[in-house]
């Protein structure tokens, strides 16, 4: 189900009446202004167990919960709550450069894979039983929520078997060692104090220090 934008309220009823993969689109115009009630329902749906909102409905206000488990993908520009980050297994996108080239999604692109979205279905009912009780931990790391984030993917690498589980162990290690990149202010400033230590300035022309960081 693919979405440019949603609601809160949409988001529970959506996934307690059809269970779908929910794909957000730009994401950013609408959690990174802190909308606390749709990031509280999306960071719920992380563990089975904690996955329910409960509403009052009808006209005698009943309380009903609502499932909030589903797959998520989320695309947006720059960051959202750290309490979904956390929760998320993070690619990080760039622009394409002039000199590459990409095949562009056909039209019918759905239309053309319903056979292999036919074979991934049967394959995940036939397998549902070995997925469920042979569950396959990631290597120990600091982060436990990476670790919970992984293991639904360590466990169905393990059942595909082949080079699978290789490669989801070193992507798993190469997405978790990496470090967050600094700001380019903070990196500015760096450089400005690194500056001024080598030349043991202490107060200088802007000039100086623009000519002193383009050579940098």
């Amino acid at each position: 189900l693919l979405a440019s934008n949603i609601t809160p309220a949409a988001i529970f009823r959506t996934i307690e009446a059809c269970n779908p993969t929910l794909l957000i689109d730009e994401a950013d115009t609408f959690l990174a202004n802190r909308n606390d009630d749709m990031i509280g329902i999306i960071n719920s749906g992380h563990n089975k167990a904690t996955a329910n909102v409960i509403r009052l409905v009808g006209d005698d206000h009943a309380p009903k919960k609502f499932s909030t488990f589903t797959p998520m993908a989320i695309a947006f520009i720059g960051k959202i709550a750290g309490t979904t980050m956390d929760r998320s297994i993070i690619i990080n996108l760039r622009r394409r450069m002039n000199n590459e080239k990409v095949d562009r999604m056909t039209v019918d692109f759905k239309e053309n894979n319903n056979l292999l979205r036919q074979k991934l279905t049967k394959w995940a009912k036939v397998n549902r039983q070995q997925l469920k009780f042979n569950q396959i931990e990631p290597p120990a790391i600091q982060n436990d929520r990476a670790i919970d984030n992984w293991l639904p993917l360590f466990t169905i690498a393990n059942v595909i078997g082949g080079d699978w589980i290789n490669k989801v162990n070193s992507a798993y290690i190469i997405l978790n060692s990496t470090e967050e990149e600094e700001t380019a202010s903070v990196m500015l400033l760096q450089d400005i104090k690194g500056i001024f230590e080598e030349k043991k300035w202490i107060r200088t022309h802007s000039m100086d220090l623009v000519l002193s960081l383009i050579s940098l």
